[in-house]
């Protein structure tokens, strides 16, 4: 299918979907309102359309993948000489590699970078959460161990994955999800979020080179991909440091704020009456200077 024929497509399954996805609808509008208070009701709507289409887009792409060539993939994905460099010295270096992985649109091309550039073997695993519909789970992971990267389940695959590191390999981790009561409490625009510690502890663990990844939308299906290394320093709490340079990035302008994925329920944690009073979180890394919306309290008074 033609690529303008797509974004049309994109566009109008978005459209539909705002219309006829109440509650997905209003977690998108809920998240922007709290992100962005200050911006006018205007902006968010025309954000939240095109990432309405995003998303759409993004599932074209998982249900394409299968079938793009090695030339058609490097038409539509551009690495920079400097981040070839990069990356091939990452897949030769000694030290374990850790990639924090957050979702925007493109992200799918993370397993397709041994095809890219030209990679015949490769150390390298993702941790992803198993979808509940067997044959579409099943597709997605044929599809992102096309090239050689190993997928895990986040049920059973942790051992594999500290396996990986002892090799030396690469590690990539989906870091912005919403991780429950089992993550650790973080700022994330202004509000409290649960975050996974999984990186965190695997990379003070084997001394891992830490890394975010960032597939920067070009246009339809194209991206360029770009790796930040987190410091030294900054690697004892490198989830923090994740949240901060994730939330500066979708921050930065209007085309990157409408590519990270806003129908995540990212911030549904301590919604309990019970525990928003006590914090009873058993893991928190919270400035709550930093707290400043989204955070509501109900008050009674029993007579």
């Amino acid at each position: 299918t033609p690529i303008p024929a797509l974004e049309i497509i994109a566009r109008f399954l978005g459209n539909i979907a705002c219309a006829y996805l109440p509650k997905r609808r209003y977690i998108l509008e809920s998240n922007l309102h709290h992100a962005f208070p200050e911006k006018p009701a205007e902006w968010r709507q025309s954000i939240l359309r095109e990432n309405s289409a995003r998303l759409v887009e993004m599932g074209l792409l998982v249900l394409a993948l299968p079938y793009l060539s090695k030339d058609q993939l490097r038409e539509r994905v551009h690495i920079p000489n400097t981040q070839r460099k990069l990356y091939n010295s990452i897949k030769n270096s000694q030290r374990p590699t850790i990639i924090l992985v957050p979702h925007f649109t493109l992200y799918e091309y993370l397993p397709m970078i041994p095809a890219l550039l030209g990679w015949k073997e490769v150390n390298a695993a993702a941790i992803f959460r198993p979808l509940r519909n067997s044959k579409i789970n099943e597709w997605i992971k044929k599809t992102r161990e096309r090239f050689g990267v190993t997928l895990l389940s986040r049920k059973e695959g942790f051992n594999k994955a500290r396996e990986v590191l002892k090799r030396k390999g690469i590690l990539s981790i989906l870091f912005d999800q919403n991780a429950r009561r089992g993550g650790t409490l973080m700022n994330f625009f202004g509000r409290i979020a649960s975050t996974t510690e999984l990186p965190k502890i695997l990379a003070n663990h084997y001394a891992a080179r830490v890394y975010i990844f960032h597939p920067k939308r070009i246009r339809f299906w194209m991206a360029e991909l770009k790796l930040h290394e987190i410091e030294i320093g900054e690697r004892p709490d490198c989830m923090n440091y994740a949240n901060k340079w994730l939330e500066k990035k979708i921050s930065s302008n209007d085309d990157v704020c409408a590519d990270w994925l806003w129908m995540h329920n990212r911030w549904k944690i301590l919604e309990h009456p019970q525990r928003r009073f006590s914090f009873s979180h058993k893991k928190q890394n919270i400035d709550l200077n930093d707290i400043t919306s989204g955070f509501r309290l109900w008050v009674r008074l029993d007579l």
